[in-house]
């Protein structure tokens, strides 16, 4: 994925990882910053419905949540929308 427009870097390329145990999801997203590699702190991830995750977390001790809407056909889930929410405290 790409988030677009950070401030004072630009876009920025990232890998997003979801992966779902018994009852919860975990992610992990990992990017590179003018050559060096870092990663995400997610707090949490959960689902807000039956096609909606939200991955909730912290850069510079801002929260900034990612929305992820998904599409699911023949057993098969696409990601249908992605959304960026700097909800900076």
């Amino acid at each position: 994925m790409t988030v677009f427009d950070v401030d004072q870097v630009g876009d920025v390329s990232a890998i997003l990882t979801i992966t779902k145990d018994k009852d919860s999801y975990n992610s992990s997203v990992n990017y590179k910053i003018l050559d060096e590699e870092e990663v995400l702190n997610v707090t949490s991830t959960y689902p807000l419905d039956s096609s909606t995750l939200l991955i909730e977390s912290l850069i510079d001790n801002n929260q900034v949540d990612f929305e992820l809407n998904q599409l699911t056909i023949l057993n098969r889930v696409t990601l249908k929308s992605f959304k960026y929410i700097n909800t900076k405290s």
